[in-house]
């Protein structure tokens, strides 16, 4: 896949490289993904090859860490896909799985002042989009 700079210059979400399992559930059917990297606002993962594209959709998923003790769960939407991948973006996380997910970015980024700022981005986000923009 290209690496397009501009794009990561316009992130407000840092992305992690991650390995885990991504159990990606829909109303009428399940399928198993690789975890290629997560954000506090989203995953991307491999495409599963049964994959019908869905694109806006809501999901549930649960992303497995590896360890089998730490599930990250998160309601998602279906942003993009391609051949290769699937882009979800979160639409609600619980405080347990954002717990886990706040210290997996932290310790992977190693800067809890840039993790910090991304979890107000997120609180922002979500407090304009459920007041109507106000």
């Amino acid at each position: 896949m290209e690496h397009d700079d501009s794009q990561d210059e316009r992130r407000v979400f840092s992305r992690v490289p991650f390995t885990g399992k991504v159990a990606v559930v829909g109303d009428h059917a399940h399928w198993l993904a690789d975890l290629i990297d997560i954000s506090m606002k989203g995953v991307l993962v491999t495409r599963p090859a049964e994959w019908h594209d869905q694109t806006g959709e809501n999901f549930q998923l649960k992303i497995d860490l590896g360890d089998n003790r730490v599930v990250i769960t998160m309601d998602a939407s279906l942003a993009h896909s391609s051949s290769e991948c699937l882009g979800f973006c979160c639409e609600h996380i619980d405080l347990d799985s954002m717990t886990h997910l706040r210290r997996l970015l932290e310790l992977n980024l190693g800067d809890e002042e840039r993790i910090n700022h991304e979890l107000s981005a997120l609180i922002f986000m979500h407090n304009n989009n459920h007041s109507g923009g106000r």
